[in-house]
């Protein structure tokens, strides 16, 4: 379960494995989290009726229509899309906008793409092996999503008419 509270720095665990449980115990001298943020987080996750009634099923809902709102918008683009079945990323391909498969070519439109004021996650630096392959937040508002979306294939168009006209 995700509550979408980053700034509130808490993470939880709930496990019957002995196992995990006893490898994470010790980190809990160090990772101390403030009385009031405890309470905070436990008043949310005690709500069991808004947990369940509202709010899990509105984000599942939220975060299914913004998925297939990037994935569709991707493929309408000729983009290879990997299908996700869990987070909050769309995994997609760009090799055909590189020149040559390397890291220093995906690095290069990477740089572009932030030029356009765009920050995608390019694969190689998450240890991908195949440079190309880019990685995007869908979990953001629609008009977020619709303008980063609008931004890539802004860049995209101006690639590929250059890579046509080099070649």
């Amino acid at each position: 379960m995700d509550f979408g509270l980053a700034g509130l720095r808490l993470g939880i665990i709930y496990s019957f494995n002995e196992e995990v449980v006893k490898a994470l115990t010790p980190l809990g001298t160090y990772k101390c989290v403030p009385h009031i943020i405890q309470h905070a987080a436990a008043t949310i996750v005690n709500d069991k009726a808004w947990c369940d009634e509202f709010y899990l099923p509105t984000v599942k809902e939220k975060l299914r229509n913004a998925y297939e709102r990037g994935y569709d918008r991707l493929t309408s683009m000729g983009i290879k899309v990997r299908r996700a079945t869990a987070g909050c990323f769309l995994w997609f391909n760009l090799q055909p906008y590189l020149k040559r498969q390397t890291e220093e070519e995906e690095m290069e439109l990477q740089n572009e793409l932030l030029d356009a004021g765009l920050y995608i996650v390019p694969g190689t630096k998450l240890y991908c092996n195949s440079p190309g392959w880019f990685r995007i937040v869908f979990s953001v508002s629609p008009k977020e999503l619709e303008v980063g979306l609008d931004r890539l294939e802004i860049v995209l168009k101006a690639r590929k008419e250059r890579n046509m006209r080099d070649n």
